[in-house]
């Protein structure tokens, strides 16, 4: 029965000799230790059944067969001899004449079972995640032939399923060629990035096209007035300026193999040297295919083309007289009132679109927020370059009086808004990815002993060669170990949470191929009750209390009903790790995990934590990890807090000799476990470092921009001055000075920069609004400051360099 015990004669005759009688129906106290231990230590417990019958010794009643071989037991011959696994209390034990009854009775039956229970009452007490039997048995009689013996053996390992014992079969090339993906999309993203510098690229292209035509503006004047067509013109224009595009391109190709290979090569070494050392061999790849190489560089000579064309036919469109005149062909402001208010309606669009998509980055899946944060970058960039171009163009019909140089200088820009907007936008979009890229840098927090920052608090994280089952921080396994009074008091000043491992792939930023199968960790109760670091987002907690917020408890959430799953697993993950290496959602994301019997479990996520030491495991409860995990036995990792005991409230520092003790303390405790000890901010920086080298080839490519932007600045100032060289000398004429006629020109670079460097930087932190006002980025002011000083720098330099290239002479062009 489900409470039934059947005792044997011996038993029933024993407590009666002891002045117990016993009969059927009477209950019966058993005690037993269960069968798993914890922190190595084994625990008792007791449970009552009812005595259904009393067997007399014969038959199957007095079969040995029925218990194991265990060393140090069976094959003693006296209870007194025995040297079990487990504590043993021998004074319990009546093995000394003439209270020798113990001894007597195993020098007579042996390992002879005392009581029976059914198969289901044992399962209940002695059943854990390891099994639930311990053996067949088959009667001798129905295997009488070895024949029949070895039938029944195969029989019986065809009924056993290979993934119940823990055995997966796998393909490993498709294995392999999924990992090969990468963890995260470099590739698309360095792509998404280098989008603006190709437009920033296409707009130098045709300011130099510009200067072309200045250059050039009355040999094409002249052209004109001896009767060659617009469609002439614009082929001649063409044909001179798209060889040097078709030469560039070709050139372009062998500096473009040779900025991804110093991209590349750098990478490897700051990866080696920062992350994983001996790691860069990862990024040793074969030579460029050729093949690879020509599309883009036919499509950089198509777009160049058009760009080329569009700027021919525009300037080949120009009266013969303006470019005899030697004058810039802008609209009239009559005729752009229009176009005005379209573009005014058009930026007013795209900043709305730029904070929707901000708004919305925070509320949607993490694949889908860097598509949203792009569409903000992008629309605000584009909203607000729109606006500069409105009232570069509202400048020329506002007639302003010019009393100081600067209004000069404003004046001068907006006779020729285009010229003045296409720097603009160039230095924008260098700005704008500086302040978009940069703001995602991660440093190492100061405080990192505090259970909110990255590290939680923890002082060391140590792992081990084989999972083991000793807690360090208990007396009693203290006592087995050997330790020195100065390891046991360091130990006694730390706190240890010992953590339960899976086996699987690194699915931390430090691997660059895909997981397939994530580590996952058991965390035991103690850790949820401590908290610590800090969450992105997490399931709405079903408590008021700021002093009880602790997201944490939702990973022991009961998933089952009447006994059977009924939700999937909670699980917490790093945001990185769901977002890049898993290729996950955001909180409320189920996803599936192989179990140790190899069935797909689901698993949902609860929480997401900001970057930490976390990063690349799967956080399950103890308990939950057990059931994905049932013959997973000891811990593979533990977290050390080395100055728990004694810590200071408002403490952010701990001595450095206290720390050496404690890792050699835990190193001393932990020999037999093949144990690593790491300083929990050492693999912080290591991690860190792995985001920060690919900001920085992120950042190179707003660095190339900016280069860009100064050849234009450069190139612009010097066509202004071709096209206003009769203005200029009238200057000189009425008394200006060439020093105040430059300081004119470099005033008009200021303020085309300043502008372009404004509108980057505010496009960009529209980008990452959300991220700041999370709390998970911080805008790199002392980095901005630097940026924008060298580009105002650089703007004086070009304007400089413009106006000393074209002498202007003290009276006037005659018309």
């Amino acid at each position: 029965g489900a409470d039934e015990i059947v005792i044997n004669r011996w038993m029933a005759d024993d407590f009666t000799a002891q002045g117990h009688p016993i009969s059927i129906g009477d209950p019966l106290e058993l005690s037993f230790f269960k069968p798993e231990t914890l922190h190595g230590r084994v625990e008792e417990t007791r449970c009552t059944l009812r005595i259904s019958g009393i067997t007399e010794m014969c038959g199957a009643a007095v079969a040995q067969s029925l218990v194991p071989d265990v060393e140090g037991i069976t094959d003693e011959k006296s209870i007194a001899d025995w040297d079990p696994p487990f504590p043993f209390d021998a004074k319990r034990v009546r093995t000394t004449p003439p209270q020798d009854q113990d001894d007597r009775y195993w020098k007579t039956y042996g390992t002879t079972p005392k009581a029976f229970v059914s198969l289901a009452v044992a399962r209940r007490l002695a059943g854990s995640r390891f099994g639930q039997t311990t053996a067949w048995h088959v009667p001798k009689e129905q295997v009488a032939s070895t024949e029949i013996g070895q039938r029944l053996g195969e029989q019986i390992a065809a009924a056993i399923h290979p993934t119940e014992m823990g055995i997966t079969a796998l393909a490993l090339r498709t294995v392999a060629l999924d990992a090969a993906r990468g963890s995260t999309p470099f590739g698309g993203l360095f792509l998404a990035l280098s989008v603006f510098i190709v437009a920033a690229g296409l707009l130098l292209e045709w300011l130099l096209f510009n200067l072309l035509v200045a250059s050039r503006r009355h040999d094409i004047g002249v052209l004109a007035a001896v009767g060659w067509s617009a469609s002439r013109l614009t082929q001649v224009l063409v044909m001179v300026s798209g060889s040097a595009a078709v030469m560039g391109t070709l050139i372009g190709m062998f500096f473009g193999l040779l900025w991804s290979s110093v991209l590349v090569a750098s990478l490897a070494t700051v990866w080696s040297s920062g992350v994983v050392a001996g790691s860069n061999q990862a990024f040793g790849g074969g030579a460029p295919s050729l093949a690879a190489l020509w599309p883009g560089a036919l499509a950089s000579v198509v777009v160049s083309m058009m760009a080329i064309g569009w700027g021919a036919h525009r300037a080949a469109q120009l009266p013969p007289l303006l470019l005899l005149k030697n004058v810039a062909g802008e609209p009239s402001p009559s005729r752009s009132t229009g176009v005005r208010r379209a573009t005014h309606g058009v930026a007013v669009l795209a900043m709305g679109v730029a904070i929707i998509a901000a708004w919305f980055t925070r509320r949607v899946d993490a694949q889908y927020a860097v598509g949203l944060f792009f569409l903000s970058g992008s629309a605000a960039l584009f909203g607000l370059l729109a606006l500069v171009r409105t009232q570069l163009a509202c400048g020329r019909v506002k007639k302003l009086p010019l009393r100081t140089l600067s209004q000069l200088a404003w004046s001068g820009l907006v006779q020729s808004p285009s010229r003045a907007f296409s720097i603009v936008t160039i230095v924008a979009i260098a700005e704008f990815l500086i302040v978009a890229v940069s703001a995602f840098a991660l440093t190492i927090p100061s405080g990192s002993l505090d259970r909110r920052s990255p590290t939680g608090g923890w002082t060391f994280i140590a792992t081990f060669g084989e999972p083991t089952a000793i807690d360090p921080a208990d007396e009693d396994a203290q006592a087995t170990l050997g330790l020195s009074e100065d390891d046991r008091l360091a130990l006694a000043g730390a706190t240890i949470e010992c953590l339960r491992t899976s086996t699987g792939d690194d699915a931390s930023c430090t691997n660059l191929f895909a997981p397939t199968q994530p580590v996952v960790l058991g965390l035991g109760p103690a850790f949820i009750t401590r908290g610590g670091f800090r969450f992105v987002d997490h399931v709405p907690l079903k408590t008021d209390d700021q002093l009880l917020i602790n997201p944490w408890i939702l990973l022991e959430e009961s998933i089952e009903t009447d006994g059977v799953s009924a939700r999937p697993i909670p699980a917490i993950l790093d945001q990185a790790t769901a977002q890049w290496a898993l290729k996950l959602g955001g909180v409320g994301h189920q996803f599936s995990l192989r179990s140790e019997s190899g069935q797909e479990l689901k698993l949902q996520i609860v929480g997401l934590l900001e970057p930490s030491i976390l990063q690349g495991f799967v956080l399950l409860s103890e308990r939950n990890f057990q059931r994905m995990y049932p013959r997973r036995s000891g811990y593979g990792m533990a977290l050390i807090d080395a100055n728990s005991s004694t810590k200071k409230i408002g403490s952010t520092t701990l001595p450095l000799q206290r720390e050496q003790q404690v890792a050699q303390a835990i190193v001393a405790a932990w020999t037999d476990s093949s144990v690593s000890v790491q300083l929990a901010v050492d693999r912080l920086r290591r991690l860190f470092a792995v985001q920060n080298t690919f900001l920085a080839s992120f950042q190179a490519l707003g660095t190339l921009g900016l280069l860009l932007g100064t050849v234009g600045v450069a190139a612009v100032q010097i066509q202004g001055v071709l096209e206003r060289i009769g203005a200029l000398s009238l200057l000189r004429a009425i008394g200006f000075t060439a020093w105040r006629i430059q300081k004119i020109i470099v005033l008009e670079t200021l303020l085309m920069v300043s502008i372009g460097l404004m509108v980057g930087a505010v496009s960009g932190c529209i980008a990452v609004l959300p991220s700041i006002t999370r709390g998970g980025v911080i805008v790199p002011i002392g980095w901005l400051v630097a940026t924008c000083s060298l580009s105002l720098f650089t703007a004086v330099g070009a304007g400089l360099f413009a106006a000393r290239q074209t002498s202007i002479p003290v009276r006037p062009y005659e018309d």
